[in-house]
């Protein structure tokens, strides 16, 4: 977030001062990959956890499968509606499938409570992302 914030903020200049003339969807998509960074950030010590388990045949098919998935989910999104945004938007929501599939298979082998982590980790982020939000604008 240390990093993400400030870029969201101050995106648009950003990509000015780098493109000079961006593309229209430009902004647009760095905010949904922004947000899917953000969705990977608040899981992804549960892979560790599950690894160090060693059970981690189970899991990883499932992973793997939701991230294979993805990319069909994406191009059927993008031939029916020509959409960019519900495109970007598609592997966000695939993200968040992921990390939700992080956390149950967290608390399935490696024993970490989804409650904790709800009000340690995720809970924090949404307060310091709406607190951030109000001041940047």
């Amino acid at each position: 977030m240390i990093f993400v914030i400030p870029l969201a903020l101050e995106l648009h200049e950003v990509l000015r001062l780098w493109l000079v003339h961006p593309p229209a969807f430009s902004a647009g998509l760095c905010y949904c990959a922004m947000v899917s960074h953000l969705v990977t950030c608040c899981t992804v010590g549960h892979v560790v956890a599950i690894n160090a388990t060693g059970r981690i045949a189970l899991f990883h098919a499932v992973v793997c499968f939701v991230n294979i998935l993805t990319l069909p989910f994406a191009v059927v999104v993008g031939l029916v509606w020509h959409n960019v945004y519900l495109i970007m938007s598609t592997v966000v929501v695939m993200e968040i499938i992921h990390s939700v599939g992080r956390l149950y298979f967290g608390r399935l082998v490696a024993r970490i409570s989804i409650s904790e982590w709800l009000r340690q980790v995720f809970l924090p982020l949404v307060v310091a992302i709406a607190v951030s939000a109000a001041l940047g604008s």
